[in-house]
């Protein structure tokens, strides 16, 4: 038998579903021949430095360098039992030789090369090296393995990093650690990394802004300018000189230029573009690609190729194919793609460019969560965007000459717009739109014109600093870092490998040398205090790069690898030497080195962690707390730091509860009070949630019914002056500023804690509350917030909103949240909508946010720490009138006088008819309610038919309505959301029915006595006065629409010229009635 050895179990599955191992057994699956089981990433490791000697366990400056003569390997401990499985599958008998299915790249050698000589194994092995796990580029990877022994060298230079990496962090990380008395982390790819960061901080804060002047002149739609001028005299002497004066254009070129498509994606660009569009962390990106390309709906993730090879020209053109089709987004695009563009063998190595896969076509889309469809639409635009066409503007240089003085402006124009025209499209589908340099066009002049009277002006500008380093631009510098230290025919890495980069950058946070202040990456103190205190051979990138080189000649079979670790401890011991001691003030930079846990109760003093016990550190005070304190020892329990640390405070519980209270009473004793629910699960707001949490863990339940409030207690901090609230309750922070005044707010309450941050309350908890599925919050006005999830939820999410928007979400599995103008409900509510969810199959939760007023500010809390702070913000700035009323009425008058507004006018009507050429569940749903007798020849739909049966039999009718109002509401808002209008008008004469009414920030019912409306149908239609009137006679009256909408527009004028001035008239005043809402 054949034992196939991959990384990860998912990937295991995946090649044993191709090769039939279908019979699961310990550990690993059987069947056809193979074997198929699985590492967990790494499962044997280089040993510790303890492992070699004893006292190594403990860090002394005196030990290093250390350098082990024989490296020892050791299995990770809460990985042994796959480590025992995989040993004895080797020494099966059974088994003839192996497969490395591991993955293809430098770690992934280097996993199962471990594995394999740790366990002792001497059985022939075969690569298998694909890019993709879709059973078809499994099978041709089966067809084509390659001898094992092909792949020495990658391991050779996989074990290398390895035992390099391994020298340099033991030994830089305690050589400095001893000396400073503060864990300082040193690491090869870290240190310079945290060494840009640093650098690009010390450049900002020590930069000086300088002032300068632009004069400009012009006239009409004409102006150009003069920059960069010192002062503002001069350039006020400058303007004066030109006002009124003549211009001549003495200069006007003309050139055609051409912007060539982008590359397509490697890991790296790929991470940067998620950080820049969707605030995506690199580390985020990778577990995102990586999971995807285990859903087999992306190629292989860790490259660094930007090409593919040109055996895969018609793969790449199905898959653009496919795109165009699944991805809603690219629906409808048609480009003629240019495969030439991408392919490129010389520059793929080990992996081509990432690309969607052929599976995309049997994957539901919708069904993924959001940020699994965001990298698919990024890595699907970017597809189409480097096989499109190149774009192409013509630019106009004038150049004006005016009183011995030149003026300068330049205007472009489109001639093709090319692949430009898909970024622009998706582009257009962020929430934040990107800001492209604006397209100035020119008005036509010919050199040697004469621009009399110009009109001259000055304005002023300051120099403005670097910006902080993102993560699109960190991963960028990380990717060409040291390249400067080589010559221009030396292969040049950069910072750390495409596999690697994401991280580093979460170690350097995680270690507190970093922080992300939004998007920005920031060194905190400590992070440039290392930096200052290490040598440059240390943090400058130079070293990362030349090493990056080396690895990659000893992978080519062109460096030595001896030598190359002969270097690396050569340069540790002149590193240990360097630093024989350092002076008492500079070994107090990073403090004192001894753990404070607070402030001793007599004193004041700082109290320390010491040997057994906790000391107070002002010599005179004689306060000690002792870990075998008499007190904790009768209950068996140790006092611990953090119990310790909380002993300086003392909460109180203050019920109103009748029944609690009577407790409290017949007890006679301090009552200690828990919440009744497991540490991290939504609040128990009945017995029987308590029950469901607590049975078998707890003495008993006593049932004082559901919770008054439903969110706990109001918790404050009265140890600090002002007092400061740490949990919003039932207690509104109004209610505690009228009483108390000034009242703070911790910044736990409303954004995710720090990592090691510690919180000082209950409830504080990142991802506290938090039900089974990951939920995302929506904050905003209730309409736009509601308008949102229509637009990103997909069909098998879990809603919570409002109650007035339950029927736009049919189809989903829904919790309302109670009414948005009734906070009392939603506290109620809250914790039952996180906990029903738990008993369902749904992907992802979505949830509608209250305002931060009065109790909003808890029920908000609940639902953001449940989120671990995931939050959208929904407010765009739009506006949307609904617009209803029968036929003939007249509504055509106010949707003209909304496009004359700028608005963008929605029909719905129309958006349903351009849904039954190809919305599949919609077409899907249609035929299982009326059978193919709708459905023409050519497989359109005919309305006409539908016409007929509806018509005729009002449950169908009934029918009709309920399959069209679960869909059109969430395509409306699709194209709400795309348009860049700030106001937007909706024409559905079913905007009651539909629940779309409930989405606009405002309704109008648009009313007519009935003889102007016959007139107007029988016009407008050609129809009969009798047929008329049974049109009007079948639709809701005047009553009707008018008792539902917020406001009412009579059209009964005489002439369309008088409507549309009194429209106009109308919405001018509904909209300043609803800017005049918004403000206050």
């Amino acid at each position: 038998m054949i034992l196939v050895i991959a990384e990860k179990p998912s990937v295991a599955q995946s090649i044993a579903k191709v090769l039939g191992a279908t019979s699961r057994k310990d550990g690993y699956m059987e069947g056809g021949n193979y074997i198929v089981s699985w590492c967990f990433g790494h499962l044997v490791e280089l040993a510790d430095a303890s492992s070699y000697d004893e006292r190594y366990a403990k860090w002394r400056y005196d030990d290093l360098p250390i350098v082990p003569e024989s490296w020892m390997f050791d299995v990770t401990k809460d990985k042994a039992q796959q480590f025992k499985v995989l040993s004895a599958l080797m020494k099966d008998k059974r088994v003839t030789e192996l497969v490395c299915a591991t993955d293809a790249g430098r770690e992934g050698e280097l996993i199962f090369r471990l594995v394999y000589n740790k366990a002792g194994c001497t059985k022939p092995f075969k690569r298998l090296w694909i890019s993709s796990l879709e059973d078809s580029a499994i099978r041709e990877g089966f067809n084509h393995l390659r001898d094992g022994k092909e792949y020495d060298r990658l391991y050779e230079a996989a074990l290398s990093r390895s035992k390099a990496d391994w020298i340099v962090g033991i030994n830089g990380t305690r050589l400095f650690t001893t000396l400073y008395h503060k864990k300082l982390v040193v690491g090869r790819v870290q240190t310079p990394t945290l060494a840009m960061l640093v650098e690009r901080d010390g450049k900002i804060s020590t930069f000086q802004k300088e002032k300068y002047f632009n004069v400009h002149v012009g006239k009409g739609d004409l102006t150009a300018d003069l920059e960069k001028v010192k002062t503002e005299e001069e350039a006020k002497r400058i303007a004066a000189a030109c006002e009124k004066k003549q211009a001549v254009v003495s200069s006007l070129k003309r050139e055609t230029k051409t912007v060539n498509p982008p590359k397509l994606y490697d890991l790296t660009t790929l991470q940067r573009e998620a950080n820049r569009y969707y605030g995506f962390t690199a580390q985020q990106t990778l577990d995102l690609v990586q999971t995807l390309y285990e859903k087999k709906l992306l190629t292989y993730p860790r490259t660094d190729s930007q090409f593919i090879t040109d055996d895969m020209e018609d793969t790449a053109r199905q898959v653009i194919s496919i795109v165009c089709r699944q991805l809603p987004l690219f629906s409808g695009v048609s480009i003629t793609p240019d495969i030439a563009r991408v392919t490129n063998n010389s520059k793929v190595t080990d992996h081509h460019a990432i690309l969607p896969t052929v599976q995309l076509e049997k994957q539901e889309v919708s069904a993924l969560p959001q940020s699994e469809q965001k990298i698919l639409n990024l890595v699907g635009m970017r597809l189409l965007c480097a096989t499109g066409e190149k774009h192409t503007y013509a630019e106009t240089q004038i150049t004006l000459s005016c009183e011995s003085y030149t003026f300068k402006t330049k205007g472009k124009t489109v001639i093709q717009n090319g692949w430009k025209a898909i970024e622009e499209l998706f582009k257009s589908s962020l929430k934040t739109k990107e800001k492209d340099d604006p397209m100035k066009s020119l008005p036509e002049v010919h050199e040697g014109d004469v621009l009399d009277g110009v009109s001259a002006s000055v304005t002023e500008h300051f120099t403005t600093p670097p910006k902080q380093y993102t993560e699109d631009t960190l991963l960028s510098a990380m990717e060409t870092a040291g390249n400067d230290q080589f010559d221009d025919d030396t292969e040049k890495k950069g910072l750390g490998t495409p596999a690697t980069r994401a991280g580093i950058i979460e170690k350097l946070v995680k270690s507190g040398f970093a922080e992300r202040k939004g998007k920005s990456l920031i060194p905190t103190k400590d992070g440039c205090n290392l930096v200052c205190v290490l040598p440059e051979q240390i943090t400058s990138p130079a070293m990362t790069a030349e090493w990056e080189n080396t690895l990659m000649e000893i992978e080519r079979g062109n460096a030595d690898a001896d030598a190359f670790l002969s270097g690396i401890v050569r340069m540790t011991g002149d590193l240990v030497k360097a630093y024989p001691f350092l002076s008492d003030a500079e070994a107090q930079r990073f403090g004192t080195g001894k753990e404070e846990i607070g402030k001793c109760p007599r004193c004041g003093s700082p109290v320390y962690v010491g040997k057994g016990n906790f000391y107070c550190s002002n010599k005179e005070c004689s306060f000690c707390l002792w870990e075998d304190n008499k007190f904790f020892s009768s209950k068996k329990k140790k006092l611990t730091k953090r119990i310790a640390k909380e002993l300086e405070t003392v909460g109180m519980r203050c019920p109103d509860h009748a029944v609690t209270r009577a407790i409290i009473e017949a007890s006679g004793v301090p009552v200690a009070a828990p919440s009744a629910n497991t540490s991290g699960r939504p609040s128990c707001t009945t017995a029987e949630h308590v029950r469901e949490d607590m049975w078998g863990k707890i003495d008993g339940i006593v049932d004082g019914g559901p919770c008054q409030v439903g969110v706990e207690s109001t918790i404050i901090d009265l140890t600090v002056t002002p007092p400061q609230l740490l949990r919003p309750g039932g207690l509104p922070l109004e209610s505690l500023r009228d009483a108390l005044g000034e009242v703070t707010v911790d910044k736990a309450v409303t954004q995710k804690m720090n990592d090691g941050e510690k919180p000082r309350a209950p409830g504080m908890k990142y991802r506290h509350y938090a039900p089974k599925a990951p939920v995302t919050v929506v904050t905003g006005g209730a309409k736009a917030s509601a308008r949102y999830l229509l637009t990103h939820a997909g069909e098998k999410s879990g809603i919570i909103c409002f109650d007035e928007f339950t029927r736009l979400f049919d189809g989903h599995i829904v919790h309302p949240l109670g009414a948005s103008d009734d906070k009392r409900a939603q506290a109620q509510h809250v914790f039952d909508a996180l906990r029903t969810f738990d008993e369902t199959n749904v992907g992802e939760i979505w949830a509608q946010c209250p305002d931060s007023k009065g109790l909003g500010l808890a029920i908000g809390n609940r639902l953001k720490k449940a989120a671990g702070f995931h939050v959208e913000d929904a407010d765009d700035g739009k506006i949307v009138i609904g617009i209803t009323g029968g036929t003939g009425a007249g509504k055509t008058s106010l949707l003209r006088a909304l496009e004359r507004k700028g608005a963008c006018v929605l029909d719905c009507d129309a958006v349903y008819h351009e849904m039954l050429k190809d919305d599949e569940p919609l077409l899907r749903a249609l035929r299982e309610a009326f059978g193919d007798v709708i459905f023409r020849q050519d497989g359109s739909v005919d309305v006409h038919a539908i016409g007929l049966i509806v018509f005729k039999d009002r449950k169908k009718l009934a029918e009709l309505d309920a399959i069209v109002h679960e869909r059109i509401p969430r395509a409306l808002a699709q194209k709400m959301a795309a348009t860049n209008a700030e106001i937007i008008g909706l024409d559905a004469i079913k905007l009651i029915e539909s629940g779309l009414g409930a989405i606009c920030d405002a309704t109008v019912a648009v009313t007519a006595p009935e003889e102007v409306r016959v007139k107007r149908i029988m016009a407008r239609d050609s129809i009969t006065e009798e047929y008329a009137r049974s049109r009007i006679a079948a639709q809701k009256d005047a009553d009707y629409f008018r008792a539902q909408c917020d406001y009412e527009f009579v059209n009964d004028l005489p002439t369309a010229e008088k409507a549309e001035h009194a429209a106009e008239v109308y919405i001018n005043t509904i909209i300043n009635n609803l800017k005049e809402e918004t403000e206050r």
